[in-house]
């Protein structure tokens, strides 16, 4: 599961330009902050994305493990 986010979120990046520009997400966050700055949000939440997919994928995130008795 983290292989595939981390691989969504690596995707996600590549694509940050045309998700500001083609989207109504990323359109209403430009008009909100500015195109420049849309684009460095988007940039931040896909970078974030791969960081948790690599700790899940590493086993060093463990949700299930933090649910104990």
């Amino acid at each position: 599961m983290g292989a595939a986010i981390a691989l969504a979120s690596g995707w996600g990046l590549t694509e940050a330009d045309w998700l500001v520009a083609s989207t109504r997400k990323g359109q209403w966050l430009a008009r909100k902050t500015g195109t420049a700055r849309a684009r460095w949000i988007v940039r931040i939440v896909f970078l974030a994305g791969i960081l948790l997919g690599l700790g899940l994928a590493a086993n060093v995130i463990r949700p299930l493990n933090a649910i104990g008795p």
